[in-house]
């Protein structure tokens, strides 16, 4: 399944090209958003037949969508679609990111009010419906910023080791320089790291109404990390043609500063985990994880 979820997820998100996703975020309506509601990804996570499968099936689909840097909240949309049960309005939809703008022009937006979560229209006309207070939008948006970190930054491995081969100095490329190929190893490695972390907080047994926050603040503080490293490699990789308009790598390494920055960063999910660890009274991590994984077995 998630095979086939990455090969069609990447066959629709390859639509948005580099200068597609410049004239978005200045603030165009989106031309290809019919396609992608068409496609039924959106209602992945809604209805009466989903499971930890479907949930799981949100890595290959969000990691596409950041791998062609898709600035459509995507991930937001498919969540909180599954969070309302089937009655979330037509149209995209993104959470609210207090002090941070979306870069994108959403449908609706989910926002809060001194009773709650609740969908709000983006010329503030009209209402969505109020989400259930035990619906946890903070923890869904940062698994959503998570997973799109981790696709973008495969497609920044992608960029930087073809442009590697490409650039040439002192008459062969510099990918051919032990030094170029020590850093790009390196990023190969975060990136895989990120991907892995991904796959942790998209795992099977989590679901939009029952998160599992310790899932998430591993995968958000793990691919943080990671992205701090991919962005300083591939801009050295570069040089100052990554920051030049007409070279498209910094789209991506933009969607890594501003995603970090979403939903907590690496130090808020890492105190959580770690309030989390003290509170088991376990005396290794090892330990920790064994019995957090049990307790996900049993279905505690």
């Amino acid at each position: 399944m998630h095979d086939l979820v990455a090969a069609i997820a990447d066959r629709l998100f390859s639509a948005y090209t580099p200068s597609l996703v410049r004239a978005l975020q200045g603030g165009i309506k989106d031309p290809l958003w019919a396609e992608v509601e068409s496609s039924g990804f959106l209602d992945l996570l809604t209805g009466e037949t989903v499971d930890g499968e479907a949930f799981s099936a949100l890595l290959p689909l969000l990691r596409a969508a950041g791998y062609h840097g898709v600035p459509a909240p995507i991930g937001d949309t498919v969540l909180l679609r599954g969070a309302l049960g089937g009655k979330a309005p037509a149209g995209s939809i993104a959470i609210e990111r207090p002090g941070q703008a979306c870069g994108y022009c959403p449908d609706w937006l989910a926002t809060r009010d001194d009773v709650g979560m609740f969908l709000r229209s983006a010329d503030a006309q009209a209402l969505g419906g109020r989400l259930s207070p035990g619906i946890d939008c903070f923890a869904l948006g940062a698994l959503a910023s998570a997973i799109k970190m981790a696709g973008a930054m495969g497609r920044i491995r992608d960029m930087t080791i073809q442009y590697a081969k490409d650039r040439q100095q002192f008459g062969r490329p510099i990918a051919a320089f032990q030094a170029i190929q020590q850093m790009i190893s390196r990023m190969i490695e975060q990136v895989t790291l990120a991907e892995a972390a991904a796959g942790i907080a998209c795992s099977a047994r989590n679901s939009v109404i029952d998160l599992d926050r310790t899932r998430i603040g591993v995968a958000k503080t793990v691919i943080g990390e990671a992205a701090v490293c991919v962005a300083e490699i591939a801009h050295a990789v570069h040089g100052a043609i990554g920051m030049a308009d007409e070279c498209d790598l910094h789209i991506y390494t933009h969607i890594l500063q501003r995603e970090r920055l979403a939903f907590g960063g690496e130090l808020y999910w890492a105190r959580l985990i770690g309030r989390t660890v003290l509170a088991a009274d376990q005396p290794y991590l090892l330990d920790f994880a064994r019995r957090l994984e049990a307790s996900h077995d049993a279905g505690v």
